[in-house]
């Protein structure tokens, strides 16, 4: 008994007020960061398709030729076609890195990624087993002039179809996958909700609740100031190779997520810095006015007259 009442002495509201606004503020990061995966994921593809036509030089075909090679090299390990569709493999890569990527070759470009990203997030929301994640290149190699037959189709080590759906991604990653964009979802939903709960306990279990409040103020308006530049950072990450290969179709969808928050993110700052700082002034002016002696001084103590 002893040793839980000397837990709690040493738990004190001070210390617990300090805990909670710390912890509130790591759950306005994890926020944000969600948010902007989140955004990036649900982009409908006008991201990429104007990033393409946008920025197509022999930088930006170089990229993508790269990306559809990686592709082709992992459903062929997949599949266990092997070298077989190496001829199909290398006449994509060159078509791609040949010419000016022209509106159907972007087209089937954003078309398959955008069908490979509705296939994941539909197993995301579903319980049961999963399956490998599909890209679908028969559009694309027809788009690039290529004919779709029953020849490449055996050289893909793919049923022959017009799809020509190529796994590029097992089954257990993707397992991997919806759970880590479960955490996400989760985070997205109720971080930003408790935190402001665990803010607001901290600043009333604090001695001085007032400043308390400026101060966790000030924290926030820093953490969404500070979100700005870590996002881009994250956008350089991208843009030099940090998703591998994925890179030049992950980077211009964080993009357009970094473009959709900053409009709201640096006025929430701002806004939190203006009531940090008026809050911190109440707080200034009512700690000098009882250093002064304002407060109305306590009563004499009067002597009891009976006997």
């Amino acid at each position: 008994m002893r040793a839980i009442a000397r837990l709690f002495t040493r738990f004190n509201a001070p210390r617990a007020s300090r805990w909670l606004i710390a912890t509130c503020l790591v759950l306005l990061t994890a926020w944000l960061q969600a948010h902007m995966i989140l955004a990036a994921l649900h982009d409908d593809g006008t991201t990429v398709r104007s990033a393409i036509a946008v920025y197509n030089d022999d930088a930006v075909r170089g990229e993508v030729a790269g990306v559809v090679d990686w592709a082709f090299t992992q459903g062929a390990t997949l599949t266990g076609a092997g070298a077989a569709g190496d001829e199909v493999r290398g006449a994509v890569v060159t078509a791609l890195g040949s010419g000016r990527i022209s509106a159907p070759v972007a087209d089937a470009l954003v078309g398959g990624l955008l069908g490979l990203r509705d296939d994941a997030l539909a197993q995301f929301a579903q319980a049961g087993p999963t399956r490998p994640l599909t890209l679908q290149v028969g559009p694309l190699l027809a788009a690039l002039g290529i004919p779709v037959t029953a020849e490449v189709a055996t050289q893909l080590g793919l049923p022959a179809s017009a799809e020509l759906a190529m796994p590029i991604v097992d089954a257990r990653t993707v397992d991997t996958l919806r759970t880590r964009y479960h955490w996400t979802e989760l985070i997205d939903t109720w971080a930003l909700l408790a935190a402001a709960v665990l803010g607001l306990a901290g600043v009333c279990l604090s001695p001085r609740p007032l400043r308390t409040l400026a101060i966790t103020m000030g924290l926030g308006c820093v953490v969404c100031l500070l979100a700005i530049p870590l996002f881009g950072l994250i956008e350089g990450w991208l843009i030099g190779g940090g998703a591998g290969p994925w890179s030049p179709l992950v980077a211009p969808l964080v993009q357009s997520a970094i473009a959709e928050l900053r409009p709201w993110l640096f006025p929430l700052g701002v806004a939190a810095v203006v009531l940090g700082v008026g809050g911190l002034v109440g707080w200034l002016v009512l700690d000098r006015r009882a250093a002064r002696g304002d407060v109305p001084p306590h009563s004499a103590e009067v002597p009891d007259p009976s006997p």
